[in-house]
């Protein structure tokens, strides 16, 4: 067998944990390029036209926010909401500001990998509804955001962006602070807390949080012996959510993005291999993971935050799935609710649930 086809078969299988993916995936499982293909080329424009973010003055808007805004269901009539540019760390960064007329505090959201802020609108207007301002943006590579597509050189990189963004607008934001991830947005999350022992921040908020992905070990080896042969392999979608209509909407998103480069996977190996020395905080801290989550390796992921975090709640779920964002149902009603409770009352006892 030459050395093309070992890496063609070689490489499903050993990422299947981390991407998901198979030898035996249809072509109907990838992210639907002819789709994507059709709708890119608006937002495309809007990433290079969007306009400096700026607080004091009412939103600028255009027809190529208002069709973005439209798509994603980003009108709020409970708040105003601020949406603009800004240069950080060598990147233009989209960043969304919703502020009720009198907050009684704000939270910082970061999405996970190949998302992007505006799939988090069912969680921004729970946040809404609490009366909190919410602040959120577009990682590197991702969404709006400028930078090579669905990649970085390190995570520190998407340390030092998000830091950039809370020196920049917290003084708009009010106190307390909550900070809330989700997947790669949960590891920054919590690595920001980590790094920075005098955080102003009163209680953070990781769901399905990335510490490694699944299947590590297997990952880690097919990422030696193929990066020789590759420099990104194409995604493969397995729902991830029981939400069907969300997943439909998925699938059709304009702004997802179809491989996977295995600079990214490098970063995220070399950020791992960096947390077992980080101290641990006594931060206020909410995890809530699906125990069918089969992106992270959850197992080990959740001893080991709440190791870093001992002033943890914990909710495990017996049903959730990696996008707990985006659930359905009573599940997602179980979660928005935790996420409530946890921040009007605080830690209560460590719960699971189904």
């Amino acid at each position: 067998m030459n050395q093309s086809v070992l890496a063609k078969c070689l490489l499903p299988l050993a990422f299947s944990g981390l991407l998901l993916w198979s030898c035996a995936s249809s072509n109907s499982q990838r992210v639907r390029t002819a789709k994507l293909a059709q709708v890119e080329a608006p937002f495309g424009n809007l990433a290079s036209n969007l306009p400096p973010l700026d607080l004091s003055r009412p939103q600028a808007r255009s027809k190529m926010i208002d069709d973005y805004f439209d798509y994603y269901r980003l009108e709020v009539e409970k708040a105003s909401h601020h949406f603009g540019r800004i240069r950080s760390n060598g990147f233009t960064i989209a960043v969304h500001v919703f502020r009720p007329a009198q907050p009684s505090g704000s939270a910082f959201v970061l999405h996970g990998y190949n998302d992007h802020a505006a799939l988090l609108k069912r969680m921004i207007d729970t946040l809404l509804d609490l009366n909190l301002s919410v602040i959120t943006f577009d990682l590197p590579g991702h969404g709006l955001s400028s930078g090579e597509r669905s990649t970085i050189e390190g995570f520190q990189q998407y340390m030092d962006v998000f830091a950039d963004v809370k020196q920049r607008f917290e003084r708009y934001l009010p106190k307390p602070h909550y900070l809330m991830g989700h997947s790669t947005g949960g590891g920054i999350s919590f690595d920001h807390i980590l790094q920075n022992p005098d955080h102003s921040f009163s209680k953070l908020i990781l769901l399905a949080p990335l510490v490694r992905s699944a299947r590590w070990k297997l990952s880690k080896t097919g990422h030696f012996m193929l990066k020789p042969f590759k420099k990104t392999i194409g995604r493969r979608f397995h729902p991830e959510t029981s939400d069907s209509a969300y997943v439909e909407f998925w699938l059709n998103d304009p702004l997802q993005h179809p491989d996977i480069p295995l600079q990214w996977i490098q970063a995220m190996f070399n950020w791992e291999e960096d947390l077992a020395d980080r101290p641990s905080d006594s931060l206020a801290t909410l995890i809530i993971q699906g125990k069918k989550d089969a992106v992270v390796e959850w197992k080990h992921n959740v001893p080991f935050l709440e190791s870093k975090f001992p002033n943890h709640q914990t909710l495990l779920l017996e049903t959730g799935r990696h996008q707990l964002v985006n659930e359905a149902g009573t599940l997602r009603d179980s979660i928005y609710q935790t996420i409530r409770s946890f921040l009007t009352t605080g830690i209560t006892s460590n719960q699971q649930k189904n």
